[in-house]
C-alpha cells in the first residue's frame, strides 16, 4: 500500500498541527495577593483511524503548573480501557525530574516537584478492538487536584517556553503519526498480502497465483473474493472447489473488513447455488498469526477436497 500525500495530510500533519496549537492556547492565570497551587492539562486527540478492525488513535497531553505555588508529589496516570498503549513518549519542558512506569494499557508519570510554570508532556499511540476510543487521563499533586485547562483572557506568560512546548508537542504527535502509517504499510499490509497469497497457492491454479502476485501490494481481500469467483464459474470442477475453499478461507479470517466479508459471502453464496445458513462456524483466525493461519487454510482445502 503507498502512503498518499492525503493520508499523511489528514493523519499526521493535522494532529500535529492542532497539538501545537493548543499548547499555545492562552492559560487562565489568576493573579492574586496570595500564591495558589493550580494544575492544569490540556489533552489534543488526533483523528480515529480504523484498520482491519482496529481503532487507533494519537493523543497528546500538556501538564503545568500554571499557579503560583510549587507543586509536589505530582502523578499523571493516562490508560486506555479496553485498548492498548501501542507507544508512549514524554517530553521534559522544563528539565524536571521525570520517573515514567508503562504497562499495556497506562502509562504512569510521577514528578517529585513542580515549580511555577514549569510544564511536561505525554505523547501516545492509543489502540483497541472497541467501536471508538475513549482514554482516561488522571493528574494530581500533594496541594491540588489536576484539571482541564481552559482558554486565557489574559496575555501569554513566558512565550519563548509555550512556544517551544507547542513545537515539542506537534513533533512528538507527527513523529507517532507517522511511524503508526509505516508500521501499517510494512506489518498489517504484508501479513494480508501473505494471506491472499498463500490461500492462492492453495488452490494448486497456476494462473490464479500468478495473477495475484502480479497485483502486487495493492491487491484487496475484495478484489481477491471477485478472482476466485471467476476461477470458480468456469467448467473445471476442481477449479470450482479450490474456488470454494478460498473463499471460506476469506470468511473465517479474522482480519477482513465486514463489507468484504460481505462480498466473499455472496460469491460463495453464487458458487454453491445457496445461500449459506447462519449458524455455528468455524472460530476466525488471525492473517497475523502466520503458523496458525496456515494449518486453518490447509484443514479448510483438505475438507472441501474430500467432499
Amino acid at each position: 500500500m503507498k502512503i498518499e500525500f492525503k493520508q499523511v495530510l489528514l493523519y499526521a500533519i493535522t494532529p500535529a498541527l492542532i497539538a501545537g496549537f493548543f499548547s499555545i492556547a492562552p492559560k487562565l492565570y489568576e493573579v492574586i495577593s496570595e500564591p495558589k497551587a493550580v494544575l492544569r492539562y490540556t489533552l489534543v486527540a488526533g483523528p480515529q483511524i480504523a484498520i482491519d478492525g482496529v481503532q487507533e488513535q494519537v493523543i497528546s497531553v500538556r501538564v503545568s503548573n500554571a499557579g503560583r505555588k510549587t507543586l509536589t508529589a505530582i502523578q499523571a496516570e493516562l490508560s486506555v480501557p479496553g485498548g492498548s498503549l501501542a507507544a508512549a513518549s514524554i517530553e521534559n519542558n522544563s528539565g524536571l525530574t521525570i520517573e515514567s512506569k508503562r504497562s499495556d494499557d497506562k502509562i504512569v508519570v510521577a514528578i517529585p516537584k513542580a515549580l511555577e510554570g514549569e510544564a511536561f508532556s505525554i505523547a501516545a499511540l492509543l489502540k483497541t478492538s472497541k467501536q471508538g476510543i475513549a482514554p482516561k487521563f488522571l493528574v494530581r499533586s500533594e496541594e491540588v487536584l489536576g484539571k482541564a485547562d481552559e482558554p486565557a483572557t489574559s496575555p501569554l506568560k513566558d512565550i519563548r517556553t509555550t512556544l517551544f512546548s507547542a513545537l515539542g508537542a506537534a513533533v512528538s504527535v507527527l513523529t507517532m503519526a507517522l511511524a503508526a502509517l509505516l508500521k501499517l504499510k510494512t506489518t498489517v499490509m504484508s501479513s494480508k498480502r501473505n494471506a491472499i497469497l498463500y490461500i492462492a497457492l492453495s488452490t494448486k491454479v497456476d494462473t490464479l497465483f500468478q495473477a495475484v502476485r502480479a497485483e502486487g501490494a495493492e491487491v484487496t481481500y475484495m478484489d481477491f473474493a471477485d478472482m476466485l469467483l471467476a476461477l470458480g464459474k468456469s467448467s473445471d470442477e476442481s477449479a470450482r472447489r479450490a474456488s470454494v475453499a478460498g473463499l471460506q478461507c476469506l470468511l473465517e479470517i479474522k482480519d477482513v473488513a465486514d463489507a468484504s466479508k460481505a462480498i466473499a459471502k455472496r460469491n460463495l453464496e453464487i458458487l454453491l447455488g445457496k445461500p449459506i445458513e447462519s449458524g455455528p462456524h468455524d472460530p476466525e483466525i488471525s492473517a497475523r498469526d502466520a503458523l496458525r493461519f496456515r494449518d486453518h487454510v490447509d484443514l479448510i482445502f483438505a475438507r472441501q477436497s474430500s467432499t
